[in-house]
C-alpha cells in the first residue's frame, strides 16, 4: 500500500509534535512554512548574547515531551535537558504585598505570611478538591481525541466539585477570605486569553499540573527545544519547506486533496494538518465553497481572545532591585476590575494593567551575557477588533511599561538600554497568522455556556485534522502536546 501523504501547514509546537508523531509511523509528512524559519509561537530572538523568548518557556508535566521523542525511538536527554527551578512564580499586589507560588502546597504556606490557619485549611481544601477531578480533566478530558457531541456530554460526568457554573474567580472567593489569595488562585483563565470573572473552572487544575511535575526551563532556552524537534523530525525522514505560505486547503466533495501556496504551486495530499490557528484556518484558508460547511460558520460565531504585547530589553549592567524579585513576577494593579472591564468590554489600553515581568537570568545563567541583565515584559492587550492604532500607540505604550517596571528598580534603566524589541497584535497577526493578533486563538467558553475549543479533526471536512492553542484541549505547552497527539491518534484511527 502505497504511504499517505500528509501537508502540514505551520512549523509550531503542535506542527512538529505532530509530525515527528506521524513519520515515526512511516506516513509521508511535508510541514509548509511561511516565514523562513520554524517555530511559531516557540520562536528566540538571540542578540548580541541576549536570549528571548517569544512565546512559552516554562515546561511542567515533561513526561508528554519524553512520550514525543520515544515514540520516535529517541531519548530526550540526548536532545535537551530541564532544569527545574522554584519558586514558579511571584505575584506582587499593590502596597508590595507579595505571594510566592511553590509546585509543593506546604512550601507555598511555609513561605507566605498571608495565611490565617483558616486560609491554610482553604488552601489544601482547594487541592484536594482539585486532585479530585485532576485525573477526569487531565487524562480523560485533555489527554483524549473527543468530538462535539462528547465535549458536551463531557461536564455532567465530572465530580460535582468542579463547581463548572461558576468561574474561575469565583471559585477562589468560594474559597479564600484574603482577597489577594482570592486573585492569586482565581486569575488563571487570564493566561489563557480569558476573563477570570466569566471563564470556567476547569483553569483551577493549573496549580495541580505543577503541584504533579513543577516547573523546569529547558537548558538552552526554547530554542534548544525547537531544534531537538525539528532535528527528531528531520531524521525520521520527514521534510520541510520555508516560505512556502499557504493560501488555500483545496477540498473536493467534502475531502481534502491538497493546498495551493500564495504563489500558485500546488501540493497534493491525502491529509491535511492545520497549525494555524483555527479561526485563521476555517475563515481564510477554506476554499471557494466554505459557506456549506458548519465548521466555518462555528468560526465565525466564535470571539477572538485577547491579544499580548511583549517588551523585550537588553541592558549592559546588572540590576539593583527595589524588591526581591523572582524569574517569574505577576504583577497585579490597584484595580483589577478596572484593567479587565478596560481589556474585555471597552477594549481600551489600560494605564494600570495587570502584567508578567520577567527576569530570564534568574532561571537561565545563559539569558545574557555575563555582567548584562535582560528584562521582558508580557500584557494582555485587547485584539485588532479594538480601536487602537498600533502603529501609533506602540511606541507610547513601550514609554509607558518602561516606567512601571522602572517602580521595582533602583537602577535608572533608561540609562542602560542597549537594544529594545517589542511584539505587538499587528506582529502576532503577520507572523503568527493568528486571526486579529490573538493570542490564544478563540476566547475561553465562559462558566455558563460549556463551549470548547474546536475538536482536532474537522467534524465535517474529511481527512482535515487541527493542532495547536485553538483545539483541543487549548493553549500551554501541555495542551499543545496532548493536541498533537490527539489528532495523530485519530488519524490512526481513521485510516487503519
Amino acid at each position: 500500500m502505497k504511504p499517505l501523504r500528509i501537508v502540514i501547514i505551520g512549523s509550531g509546537l503542535g506542527g512538529l509534535a505532530a509530525g515527528i508523531r506521524l513519520v515515526s509511523e512511516g506516513y509521508q509528512v511535508t510541514i509548509l512554512e511561511k516565514n523562513t524559519l520554524p517555530g511559531g509561537c516557540l520562536r528566540t530572538k538571540e542578540i548580541n548574547g541576549f536570549r528571548f523568548n517569544y512565546g512559552a518557556e516554562v515546561i511542567t508535566a515533561p513526561f508528554l515531551f519524553d512520550q514525543l521523542f520515544e515514540q520516535a525511538g529517541k531519548n530526550r536527554h540526548d536532545y535537551f535537558d530541564l532544569l527545574p527551578f522554584e519558586p514558579v512564580f511571584q505575584v506582587i499586589f499593590p502596597g508590595e504585598k507579595r505571594f510566592a507560588f511553590f509546585s509543593d502546597p506546604q512550601k507555598t504556606l511555609q513561605w507566605n505570611n498571608l495565611f490565617s490557619q483558616e486560609e491554610e485549611r482553604a488552601l489544601l481544601s482547594y487541592f484536594q478538591a482539585n486532585e479530585e477531578i485532576f485525573n477526569d480533566v487531565f487524562f480523560d478530558y485533555c489527554s483524549k481525541p473527543i468530538q462535539d457531541s462528547q465535549l458536551r456530554s463531557f461536564f455532567p460526568f465530572l465530580p460535582q466539585k468542579l463547581q463548572n457554573q461558576k468561574s474561575s474567580l469565583q471559585v477562589a472567593e468560594a474559597y479564600y477570605k484574603t482577597p489577594e489569595l482570592q486573585l492569586v488562585f482565581g486569575f488563571w483563565p487570564l493566561l489563557a486569553g480569558g476573563d477570570p470573572r466569566e471563564s470556567g473552572s476547569l483553569f483551577r487544575i493549573i496549580p495541580s499540573i505543577f503541584s504533579h511535575w513543577g516547573a523546569s526551563i529547558p537548558v538552552g532556552g526554547m530554542k534548544r527545544v525547537l531544534n531537538s524537534l525539528l532535528s527528531v523530525f528531520l531524521e525520521q525522514g520527514g521534510e520541510i519547506l520555508y516560505n512556502s505560505e499557504v493560501q488555500e486547503i483545496q477540498i473536493f466533495n467534502r475531502t481534502v486533496s491538497g493546498v495551493r501556496l500564495i504563489d500558485g504551486s500546488i501540493y497534493h495530499a491525502d491529509i491535511v494538518i492545520s497549525d494555524v490557528d483555527a479561526l485563521t484556518t476555517f475563515r481564510f484558508l477554506i476554499d471557494s465553497d466554505k459557506n456549506k460547511y458548519s465548521s466555518v460558520s462555528q468560526a465565525k460565531t466564535k470571539n477572538p481572545g485577547i491579544s499580548v504585547f511583549s517588551y523585550h530589553l537588553g541592558l549592559d549592567c546588572t540590576l539593583e532591585e527595589k524588591i526581591s524579585l523572582a524569574g517569574c513576577n505577576f504583577i497585579f494593579p490597584n484595580h483589577f476590575d478596572a484593567f479587565l472591564s478596560d481589556l474585555f468590554h471597552r477594549k481600551t489600553l489600560s494605564s494600570d494593567p495587570f502584567f508578567l515581568l520577567k527576569i530570564p537570568a534568574k532561571t537561565d545563567l545563559y539569558a545574557a551575557p555575563h555582567g548584562f541583565e535582560a528584562l521582558s515584559v508580557v500584557i494582555p492587550v485587547p485584539n485588532l477588533a479594538s480601536d487602537i492604532s498600533w502603529e501609533r500607540e506602540s511606541y507610547l505604550f513601550r514609554t509607558h511599561v518602561l516606567e512601571l517596571i522602572q517602580d521595582y528598580f533602583v537602577t535608572d534603566l533608561r540609562k542602560h538600554i542597549l537594544f529594545e524589541d517589542y511584539s505587538d497584535p499587528v506582529r502576532m497577526w503577520t507572523e503568527n497568522r493568528s486571526y486579529l493578533g490573538a493570542a490564544f486563538s478563540a476566547m475561553p467558553s465562559s462558566a455558563k455556556k460549556n463551549d470548547h475549543r474546536f475538536p482536532n479533526r474537522c467534524k465535517d471536512i474529511r481527512n482535515l485534522y487541527l493542532v495547536g492553542a485553538g483545539t483541543h484541549p487549548g493553549p500551554s505547552i501541555p495542551g499543545v502536546l496532548m493536541g498533537a497527539a490527539n489528532a495523530v491518534s485519530q488519524i490512526k484511527a481513521d485510516f487503519s
